[in-house]
């Protein structure tokens, strides 16, 4: 199995030729990928992310969003816009919001790039997740 994330803000699993012409396993594996990924937003993190500034807590409060959660501003933000796809020989989790990318990999942000906003990954598998897609390959190839 190998697993990778690409700057188009994919993580994608190619079970090596175990579907046998099949995705049915490949439709197996994405579950749990997609838990993970549910889950890094349900608990900001695993590990947990680095706290809100200041200034963003102030205005998120002045436009009665904050208290609330990091990286889920809105009802259609970045959580939701979590897709999926699988084939024969692949399984993708990914997005395709533009702001993506900053808040996976960090970096400079705003007008003239002098905000830093510290890496938040939501694309990884974290917790257990590895370790039960491997024992769901098990399962799959008994």
């Amino acid at each position: 199995m190998h697993l990778a994330i690409f700057n188009d803000l994919k993580v994608q699993m190619w079970p090596c030729g175990m579907s046998g012409g099949s995705d049915d396993g490949n439709f197996l594996f994405l579950f749990d990928m997609m838990d993970s990924v549910e889950e890094n937003f349900a608990q900001q993190g695993r590990p947990k992310w680095k706290g809100l500034a200041e200034s963003t807590k102030k205005q998120r409060k002045k436009e009665g969003k904050w208290p609330g959660i990091i990286l889920q501003k809105s009802q259609g933000g970045l959580a939701q816009s979590i897709t999926s796809e699988y084939g024969d020989d692949y399984a993708i989790v990914g997005t395709n919001k533009v702001y993506a990318a900053i808040h996976q990999f960090g970096g400079p942000a705003g007008r003239g790039k002098k905000v830093k906003i510290p890496a938040r990954p939501y694309l990884n598998l974290g917790g257990d997740a590895v370790e039960e897609i491997i024992n769901n390959i098990k399962k799959y190839l008994i």
